[in-house]
């Protein structure tokens, strides 16, 4: 199954073959992709028709591997899904935007026809409002630790969504990575697809430097 959605491609999408209205744009390094990502993910289907993983490299304090093995890692995450979830979840691909604000400006131009949810982590508040106008509105779901750190952040014109971390969605590619590093297989085989396990190791990636 094609999960991609090409936004380098000039070829018009045609309305009748787009059967939701609602997509939750989820943007991320993805580096790589593990269980809490598809946990958030599916909690916003409550909310959403589809979410739109959007693999990039925005996070100027994050070197990550190269995007093409990121998107690749995504697709095998979404292969080991069951129907209907599977066609749920779909990957944005586009080589020169380069904040949330353009994304959801060339969405919009693409497909009118759509109405785009902003998805977000808590720590992503602390970033510039370069992608208004999506923060103050319902059409945000942002996931935070808990309701205190929602005060915190001083948020309290927010009128969208918060999702509380639970013991799934509370997990980083940090730590993930780190467990890589170690080479602690049983525990990192619990936090990400057996699938996405798998190509890390075909491939060699976050070995130790």
């Amino acid at each position: 199954m094609d999960f991609i959605i090409d936004l380098n491609s000039s070829k018009t999408v045609d309305k009748k073959s787009l059967s939701s209205s609602k997509i939750g744009i989820f943007p991320g390094t993805f580096d790589p992709i593990h269980n809490g990502h598809l946990a958030f993910a599916k909690e916003c289907l409550n909310d959403v028709d589809e979410v739109w993983f959007w693999p990039n490299s925005m996070n100027p304090h994050k070197k990550p591997i190269l995007l093409p093995l990121r998107i690749e890692m995504v697709k095998l995450a979404f292969e080991h899904l069951e129907l209907p979830l599977r066609n749920k979840f779909k990957i944005i691909q586009y080589n020169d935007v380069q904040n949330r604000g353009e994304m959801f400006k060339l969405l919009h131009l693409r497909f009118p026809m759509l109405s785009f949810w902003n998805l977000m982590g808590h720590d992503r508040l602390a970033e510039p409002l370069t992608y208004d106008p999506s923060l103050a509105h319902k059409e945000t779901i942002i996931l935070t630790r808990d309701l205190e750190s929602r005060k915190a952040l001083n948020i309290a014109f927010f009128t969208g969504k918060i999702i509380i971390y639970n013991d799934t969605l509370f997990l980083s590619s940090s730590q993930v990575k780190d467990l890589l590093v170690r080479d602690e297989v049983d525990l990192v085989k619990e936090k990400m697809p057996l699938a996405v396990f798998d190509y890390i190791k075909e491939k060699k990636l976050y070995k130790r430097e």
